[in-house]
């Protein structure tokens, strides 16, 4: 056994990634192994006609401890252990994995034993993910440690960028994450370290929570995949059409100048509400750093003229805001605070570090 070796997987809504990381003298973690991704869609239970069931449903079960699974939701909560069961597999033809421990973050909220998923805005619920995982692991012989608990998928993806050695969050006091993938990652990086967000949630909403001044969803607005469902609509398609045409949207978002417009407009917005609302809420009162990661950050890291009308959008939100005080207004209107991080393998590298503490 390596001490010094560790396996991360990120569990998304669409699909399962993971590593061998290592950790190094100086604390810092590295991807020792190539990063495998196994698509849930491709599953053997997956279905596509799933429909999760609806957010104030699952929120009452959860509250009451009693989850009412239909035969179907099960099946689709098996499709992403089979996924994860892949992913170790790949995994260990790559390099011995044999009592390597192993950390994991899942979206949704957890059960409280962190054993299962217990709400999941895109997805199945899944109460007992470890007990179905640990068993197939067993029987495909995949040999790997026993998967203790489930981590937060969000709180990971800030914890990688803190102990990545190419992290974007290494050494930063007060910083916000903003992770745009299926959905939206938040995390809120304070005194060095990333916080769950469910212990300030009475101060900071996550933004699958928030709503747009038109009452739409944030996240529906901005993710990946709000942008690909509001593309295939406009074309008359699916979201599964345009991926099999390779159409996403650092390609789309050039041409199509309503998208654009939508996205970079919700953007700022965003970025707005999170400076005002940690100023009024929090004792810190700014962000040293705003990082956009995933996705979203590749994207923006890549496409300059893109990176740049955002960063402009932002800046003039805050600057036109009557409501930040004139000092937090000069701290970001002096200071390049939007980082563009393509570190996609932070939420990998966050489950493994937290394994190792």
């Amino acid at each position: 056994m390596n001490a010094d070796l560790y396996i991360g997987i990120d569990g998304g809504a669409s699909k399962i990634s993971a590593g061998i990381v290592r950790k190094s003298a100086n604390q810092t973690f590295r991807l020792e192994s190539d990063a495998v991704s196994v698509e849930v869609r491709n599953a053997p239970s997956f279905s596509k006609t799933f429909a999760s069931v609806p957010i104030n449903v699952q929120l009452n079960e959860h509250e009451s401890g009693q989850y009412n699974l239909s035969i179907e939701e099960e099946r689709q909560a098996i499709a992403y252990a089979e996924a994860c069961e892949t992913a170790l597999s790949q995994l260990q033809q790559q390099a011995s994995i044999e009592y390597i421990p192993i950390g994991i973050g899942m979206p949704g909220i957890k059960t409280p034993d962190n054993q299962g998923i217990a709400v999941m805005n895109n997805g199945p619920r899944m109460p007992r993910f470890t007990d179905v995982i640990n068993k197939r692991l067993l029987m495909a012989e995949v040999n790997t440690s026993i998967i203790k608990e489930l981590g937060d998928d969000n709180y990971f993806c800030g914890l990688g960028e803190c102990k990545s050695e190419h992290g974007s969050l290494r050494d930063v006091g007060t910083a916000l994450y903003i992770g745009g993938g299926t959905g939206i990652a938040d995390a809120l990086i304070l005194d060095g370290a990333p916080v769950p967000m469910d212990s300030v949630k009475d101060r900071f909403q996550k933004t699958w929570e928030l709503s747009s001044t038109e009452g739409s969803s944030i996240e529906s607005l901005i993710s990946q995949n709000g942008l690909m469902k509001m593309k295939a609509d406009a074309l008359g398609s699916s979201v599964e059409q345009l991926e099999k045409d390779g159409i996403y949207p650092d390609e789309f978002l050039k041409d199509d100048a309503e998208l654009l417009k939508s996205f970079v407009k919700n953007f700022a917005w965003l970025i707005h509400y999170r400076i005002l609302s940690f100023s009024q809420n929090f004792s810190q009162k700014v962000f040293e750093k705003i990082v956009l990661g995933q996705r979203l950050g590749t994207m923006l890291a890549e496409i300059i003229p893109l990176q740049k009308i955002v960063t402009d959008s932002v800046n003039n939100a805050v600057k036109g805001s009557n409501e930040l005080q004139s000092e937090i207004k000069n701290h970001y209107l002096d200071s390049d605070f939007l980082v563009f991080s393509n570190l996609t393998e932070a939420p990998i590298i966050g489950a493994a570090a937290a394994v190792s503490e």
